[in-house]
């Protein structure tokens, strides 16, 4: 090696050096420079993991998708959902994930559509936990009833 690329070679190899280890420190702050700034307040969810994020869920998309593809059994359960994710945006009832139908059906007890919330809330688990597929007239009779629910809850805003 002729002598005058010795200080190249050394500065090169110095500048590696401090490239890895500035990555290695980035790396364990969480930080990664290649990935473009993406915003951290979006969140994106899918179908499985909707109710586990219903605070920050957009289930409109995956409504739409259901009821292009005929599949009334999910979009029971996404109206469903969104009447709780509506009830708790207005603070009549607190959503935790770990909550069962039961804890909001009792924190709804004294308010004035309670029994409309019953209903439907018996509705949902019916369909959504029974083994056979609900049949589009069924669909048909009681969409009305989860839509205009939905339409209340928004209009008392």
């Amino acid at each position: 090696i002729p002598p005058e690329w010795i200080p190249i070679i050394k500065w090169t190899v110095f500048g590696i050096l401090i490239a890895v280890l500035l990555l290695i420190v980035l790396r364990i702050l969480g930080i990664n420079p290649f990935i473009k700034n993406r915003d951290k307040n979006t969140i994106h969810i899918d179908i499985e993991n909707i109710e586990e994020n219903l605070d920050q869920a957009d289930i409109n998309p995956f409504l739409y998708n259901a009821i292009k593809n005929k599949n009334y059994k999910l979009v029971i359960r996404l109206y469903y959902l969104m009447i709780i994710q509506k009830l708790a945006q207005k603070e009549q009832i607190i959503w935790k994930k770990h909550k069962t139908n039961r804890h909001y059906l009792q924190e709804m007890s004294k308010k004035k559509d309670f029994e409309t919330f019953k209903k439907l809330t018996l509705f949902y688990e019916k369909t959504w936990f029974d083994p056979e597929e609900i049949t589009e007239d069924a669909y048909n009779e009681v969409n009305t009833d989860f839509v205009n629910y939905l339409q209340n809850i928004k209009e008392n805003e």
